[in-house]
Protein backbone atom coordinates (compact mmCIF):
# COMPACT_ATOMS: atom_id res chain seq x y z
CA UNK A 1 0.00 0.00 0.00
CA UNK A 2 0.67 3.41 -0.71
CA UNK A 3 1.84 5.83 2.20
CA UNK A 4 1.19 9.72 1.96
CA UNK A 5 2.62 12.11 4.67
CA UNK A 6 1.57 16.30 4.48
CA UNK A 7 3.74 18.86 5.88
CA UNK A 8 3.16 22.65 5.72
CA UNK A 9 4.34 23.59 2.23
CA UNK A 10 4.72 19.95 1.04
CA UNK A 11 3.38 16.33 0.93
CA UNK A 12 4.92 12.51 0.27
CA UNK A 13 3.72 9.65 -1.25
CA UNK A 14 5.61 6.55 -0.83
CA UNK A 15 4.19 4.85 -3.94
CA UNK A 16 4.00 0.73 -3.65
CA UNK A 17 7.05 0.50 -6.43
CA UNK A 18 8.99 1.82 -2.94
CA UNK A 19 9.61 5.31 -5.01
CA UNK A 20 8.80 9.01 -3.36
CA UNK A 21 6.89 11.38 -4.74
CA UNK A 22 6.71 14.76 -3.27
CA UNK A 23 4.32 17.44 -4.17
CA UNK A 24 4.74 21.61 -3.35
CA UNK A 25 7.10 22.89 -1.14
CA UNK A 26 10.00 23.75 -3.87
CA UNK A 27 8.71 27.06 -5.28
CA UNK A 28 8.93 25.74 -8.62
CA UNK A 29 5.68 25.54 -9.35
CA UNK A 30 6.30 21.69 -10.58
CA UNK A 31 3.12 19.34 -9.49
CA UNK A 32 5.67 16.96 -8.51
CA UNK A 33 8.84 15.25 -8.03
CA UNK A 34 9.47 11.68 -8.59
CA UNK A 35 12.91 10.51 -6.50
CA UNK A 36 14.38 6.86 -5.85
CA UNK A 37 17.92 5.86 -4.40
CA UNK A 38 20.85 5.47 -6.17
CA UNK A 39 21.09 1.74 -5.55
CA UNK A 40 17.40 0.19 -5.75
CA UNK A 41 16.31 -0.16 -2.34
CA UNK A 42 12.42 0.58 -1.60
CA UNK A 43 10.97 3.80 0.85
CA UNK A 44 8.99 2.56 3.47
CA UNK A 45 8.85 5.13 5.51
CA UNK A 46 8.08 9.37 4.92
CA UNK A 47 7.76 12.13 7.27
CA UNK A 48 6.72 16.05 6.09
CA UNK A 49 8.07 19.37 7.30
CA UNK A 50 7.65 22.65 6.54
CA UNK A 51 9.75 22.62 3.29
CA UNK A 52 11.70 19.49 3.77
CA UNK A 53 11.14 15.73 3.32
CA UNK A 54 12.52 12.57 5.37
CA UNK A 55 12.47 9.14 4.39
CA UNK A 56 13.28 5.68 5.37
CA UNK A 57 14.47 3.09 3.01
CA UNK A 58 13.99 -1.17 3.36
CA UNK A 59 18.13 -1.39 4.18
CA UNK A 60 17.66 1.15 7.52
CA UNK A 61 18.56 4.24 6.18
CA UNK A 62 18.08 7.81 6.18
CA UNK A 63 17.42 10.11 2.73
CA UNK A 64 16.62 13.58 3.05
CA UNK A 65 15.78 16.72 0.70
CA UNK A 66 14.62 20.20 0.56
CA UNK A 67 15.21 22.95 2.79
CA UNK A 68 18.28 23.22 5.22
CA UNK A 69 18.55 26.69 6.51
CA UNK A 70 18.88 24.98 10.09
CA UNK A 71 20.72 22.13 9.37
CA UNK A 72 17.24 20.29 9.27
CA UNK A 73 18.55 18.11 6.29
CA UNK A 74 21.14 16.35 8.34
CA UNK A 75 23.88 17.54 5.95
CA UNK A 76 25.73 20.86 4.58
CA UNK A 77 23.65 21.80 1.51
CA UNK A 78 20.28 22.75 0.15
CA UNK A 79 19.41 19.57 -1.64
CA UNK A 80 17.55 19.52 -4.62
CA UNK A 81 18.35 15.53 -4.78
CA UNK A 82 18.52 13.04 -2.12
CA UNK A 83 20.83 13.21 0.27
CA UNK A 84 22.35 10.35 3.06
CA UNK A 85 22.55 10.65 6.66
CA UNK A 86 24.98 7.95 8.11
CA UNK A 87 23.71 6.86 11.30
CA UNK A 88 26.67 4.31 11.60
CA UNK A 89 25.53 1.10 13.06
CA UNK A 90 21.98 1.88 13.89
CA UNK A 91 19.23 1.19 11.37
CA UNK A 92 15.65 3.82 11.09
CA UNK A 93 12.65 2.49 12.75
CA UNK A 94 10.55 4.95 11.67
CA UNK A 95 10.71 9.11 11.09
CA UNK A 96 8.66 12.59 12.26
CA UNK A 97 9.76 16.05 11.46
CA UNK A 98 8.72 19.70 12.96
CA UNK A 99 8.73 22.73 10.57
CA UNK A 100 12.02 22.69 10.60
CA UNK A 101 13.80 19.79 12.62
CA UNK A 102 14.07 16.22 12.10
CA UNK A 103 13.92 13.03 15.23
CA UNK A 104 14.52 9.50 13.83
CA UNK A 105 13.81 6.49 16.34
CA UNK A 106 16.38 3.46 14.91
CA UNK A 107 17.43 0.97 16.23
CA UNK A 108 21.03 -0.43 17.61
CA UNK A 109 22.07 -3.16 15.08
CA UNK A 110 24.03 -5.18 18.11
CA UNK A 111 22.38 -4.69 20.86
CA UNK A 112 18.08 -4.23 19.26
CA UNK A 113 17.69 -1.06 21.68
CA UNK A 114 16.20 1.73 20.37
CA UNK A 115 17.77 5.16 20.48
CA UNK A 116 16.84 8.12 18.98
CA UNK A 117 18.83 11.05 16.96
CA UNK A 118 17.81 14.60 16.28
CA UNK A 119 19.00 17.33 14.16
CA UNK A 120 18.06 21.11 12.55
CA UNK A 121 16.17 23.74 14.48
CA UNK A 122 16.24 24.10 18.65
CA UNK A 123 15.60 27.49 19.36
CA UNK A 124 12.30 25.88 21.10
CA UNK A 125 13.81 23.25 22.87
CA UNK A 126 12.46 20.92 20.33
CA UNK A 127 15.52 18.67 20.33
CA UNK A 128 15.76 18.50 24.23
CA UNK A 129 19.44 18.82 24.56
CA UNK A 130 19.61 21.42 27.17
CA UNK A 131 20.33 24.53 24.94
CA UNK A 132 18.82 26.02 21.73
CA UNK A 133 21.70 25.53 19.75
CA UNK A 134 20.73 24.24 16.03
CA UNK A 135 22.35 20.66 15.36
CA UNK A 136 23.38 20.83 11.48
CA UNK A 137 24.38 17.08 11.84
CA UNK A 138 22.59 13.53 13.62
CA UNK A 139 22.99 13.88 17.36
CA UNK A 140 22.08 11.47 20.07
CA UNK A 141 19.10 12.64 21.66
CA UNK A 142 17.18 11.46 24.83
CA UNK A 143 19.79 8.94 25.78
CA UNK A 144 19.06 9.58 29.89
CA UNK A 145 15.46 8.16 29.44
CA UNK A 146 16.24 5.12 31.07
CA UNK A 147 13.09 2.82 29.88
CA UNK A 148 13.96 3.17 26.31
CA UNK A 149 11.89 5.35 23.32
CA UNK A 150 9.32 3.36 21.87
CA UNK A 151 7.65 6.10 19.15
CA UNK A 152 7.76 9.75 18.16
CA UNK A 153 5.99 12.95 16.61
CA UNK A 154 6.48 16.13 16.08
CA UNK A 155 4.40 19.08 16.26
CA UNK A 156 5.40 22.40 14.91
CA UNK A 157 8.64 23.27 17.23
CA UNK A 158 8.12 20.52 19.77
CA UNK A 159 8.69 16.94 20.15
CA UNK A 160 6.48 13.96 21.64
CA UNK A 161 8.07 10.77 22.99
CA UNK A 162 6.92 7.47 24.75
CA UNK A 163 8.73 5.29 26.62
CA UNK A 164 8.30 1.55 27.12
CA UNK A 165 6.23 2.07 30.47
CA UNK A 166 3.71 3.99 28.56
CA UNK A 167 5.17 7.20 29.64
CA UNK A 168 4.93 10.16 27.42
CA UNK A 169 7.27 13.38 27.51
CA UNK A 170 7.78 16.55 25.56
CA UNK A 171 10.14 19.12 25.08
CA UNK A 172 9.96 22.42 22.75
CA UNK A 173 6.79 25.12 21.86
CA UNK A 174 4.68 25.25 25.16
CA UNK A 175 3.07 28.85 24.53
CA UNK A 176 -0.23 27.10 23.91
CA UNK A 177 -0.07 24.30 26.33
CA UNK A 178 0.63 21.94 23.44
CA UNK A 179 3.06 19.96 26.02
CA UNK A 180 0.46 19.23 28.54
CA UNK A 181 3.10 20.26 31.43
CA UNK A 182 0.77 22.13 33.11
CA UNK A 183 2.43 25.82 32.14
CA UNK A 184 2.51 27.41 28.95
CA UNK A 185 7.06 27.62 28.97
CA UNK A 186 8.93 25.84 26.61
CA UNK A 187 11.18 23.09 27.66
CA UNK A 188 14.79 22.74 26.77
CA UNK A 189 14.71 19.07 28.14
CA UNK A 190 12.12 16.43 27.77
CA UNK A 191 9.14 16.68 30.47
CA UNK A 192 6.66 14.11 31.58
CA UNK A 193 3.51 14.94 30.80
CA UNK A 194 0.97 15.65 33.57
CA UNK A 195 -2.32 14.78 31.75
CA UNK A 196 -5.31 16.75 30.84
CA UNK A 197 -9.05 16.70 31.97
CA UNK A 198 -11.46 15.66 28.84
CA UNK A 199 -14.67 16.28 28.56
CA UNK A 200 -17.38 14.12 27.85
CA UNK A 201 -20.75 14.93 26.41
CA UNK A 202 -23.25 17.21 28.52
CA UNK A 203 -24.06 15.00 31.54
CA UNK A 204 -21.64 12.89 31.11
CA UNK A 205 -18.45 14.18 33.34
CA UNK A 206 -15.14 14.38 32.51
CA UNK A 207 -12.32 12.12 32.06
CA UNK A 208 -8.34 12.27 33.08
CA UNK A 209 -6.26 10.80 30.60
CA UNK A 210 -3.34 9.36 31.94
CA UNK A 211 -0.21 9.73 31.14
CA UNK A 212 2.50 9.98 33.87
Amino acid sequence: NSILMAGLFRSAVVLETGELVLFGGDRTGRPFVRLCTDDGSSFVRVACGRRHTVACDDRGRIWTVGDNKYGQLGHETNSAGLGRVDLKDYDCVDVACGWSHTIVLARDSASGSNVVFGWGRNDKGQLGTGTTNHQFASTRLFADIEAGIESISCGSEFTIVVDSTNTVWGCGWGEHGNLGTGSTEDRLELTKLQGASVSKMPGYGTTRLAVE
